[in-house]
């Protein structure tokens, strides 16, 4: 008590600081990556040490509180699952004429469709979004194969859905060869041989 008489708040700058979290078995994979190629990069970003083991338990080492929380909020991140009708802020990782790729947590993309991105008529997602851009969504609907559809929210609202006439979903265009011809016609393709369409 004569050398120190009350624990201190904050430990010192040149002790390591030490975190051990808990994920779930099977989500080990989604923190190590194919080869070690996520956690690798885990280290080098955050500058921490990280070891994963067996039982889900992830201990993180670091030479200051903001490499270590840096770390930890990245393994959150990869281990955390999206929910319907949660918000996110995300990061626009790719463009394609039908959308954009918003990724609203780490290494987990969703697609808003363009028809989501504002409330009038957009003919390119590009008018509204770049590569990089921070922009707020949020998750309408996870399919059975687990791909995320967000739609972009809008001065904190989500879009209105009846601003604007309904889209054409996209769909494969059917061969001109096809176009009004009569059923069972000899020119009609499901009487032609499999062959002459290359399949």
């Amino acid at each position: 008590l004569a050398v120190i008489d009350k624990p201190k708040t904050k430990i010192s700058q040149y002790a390591p600081k030490i975190v051990v979290l808990h994920i779930e078995p099977e989500k080990i994979g989604e923190v190590i990556g194919p080869g070690g190629r996520i956690i690798r990069k885990l280290i080098e970003l955050t500058g921490c040490n990280i070891e994963v083991d067996d039982d889900g338990s992830v201990n993180i080492t670091g030479v200051n509180d903001a490499s270590v929380a840096a770390a930890v909020e990245q393994i959150n991140g990869l281990t955390a699952e999206a929910v319907v009708g949660q918000e996110y802020e995300g990061e626009v990782k790719r463009i394609q004429p039908f959308g954009a790729f918003v990724e609203i947590l780490p290494g987990k993309d969703g697609l808003v469709h363009v028809s989501k991105m504002g409330t009038g008529f957009i003919n390119n997602p590009e008018e509204v979004v770049s590569l990089g851009q921070k922009v707020k969504v949020k998750v309408t609907e996870i399919d059975d194969r687990g791909r995320i559809n967000l739609t972009m929210l809008l001065n904190g609202e989500v879009k209105d859905e009846g601003s604007r006439p309904p889209q054409r979903e996209f769909r494969p265009r059917t061969p001109r060869s096809d176009f009004n011809r009569p059923q069972g016609s000899k020119f009609s393709s499901h009487l032609m041989p499999r062959s002459r369409f290359g399949r």
